[in-house]
């Protein structure tokens, strides 16, 4: 099941162009610096200013030094809390306004009055997020233990435990809270995403947003 994680950490980066290579890297310098590079060959037309906005948007302002902190990563933790929070008579009101408030600073704003050009550029970014935050699930331990944390899952549980995960974060609690549409831009970029990396689970995971699981 590993096999299409693996072959993504090895796509030979010589064969890939802009702005393939800056979707494949998961390092904001290295994104940074492709971006810039693109933009300095003469590539510095609108669609690469949203990309450098949204790379503000989620790495904060250019310092030289590694961003520290990524905020799109801080978002989907805002919706996994919305999700547990479903339920609750005095958190559903404020996990609804979280969200909310989220649209902006997921860019969705910012690329409103940008077309179909826009939106695939929101489309790429929250794609990529999501398929960093997947690599990071299967290597983090904690994310893997199980059994009060002395014993690790094993690599076929821990992709259904991303696939709850993913249904319950990008497909469930924008149905939820009633923010489909709102959020159907970073939905379809979440199960896209999945499916890239776990094609064998695509199935699985449309089961359960059809409410067959």
């Amino acid at each position: 099941m590993l096999d299409n994680m693996t072959q993504r950490k090895t796509v030979s980066w010589d064969d890939l162009t802009f702005p393939e290579n800056y979707y494949e890297t998961s390092d904001a310098l290295m994104r940074y610096e492709v971006l810039q590079d693109a933009m300095k060959n003469g590539d510095n037309g609108e669609a690469n200013q949203i990309r450098l906005q949204m790379w503000e948007d989620r790495y904060g302002k250019y310092d030289g030094t590694k961003p520290e902190v990524d905020h799109y990563l801080k978002l989907w933790l805002d919706f996994r809390f919305a999700y547990e929070k479903r339920k609750s008579i005095f958190g559903f009101g404020n996990a609804k306004k979280s969200l909310q408030k989220d649209l902006n600073a997921m860019g969705f704003e910012r690329t409103n009055d940008k077309g179909q050009m826009g939106e695939d550029i929101l489309f790429a970014e929250l794609r990529h997020m999501v398929r960093f935050y997947l690599s990071l699930c299967m290597s983090d331990k904690t994310y893997r233990s199980s059994f009060l944390g002395i014993m690790s899952m094993k690599d076929e549980n821990v992709i259904d435990k991303i696939t709850r995960e993913v249904y319950e974060v990008a497909c469930a609690t924008p149905e939820f809270y009633g923010l489909t549409k709102e959020y159907e831009v970073f939905t379809n970029a979440a199960i896209d995403a999945f499916s890239t990396d776990f094609p064998e689970m695509s199935g699985t995971l449309h089961r359960y947003i059809n409410g067959e699981v």
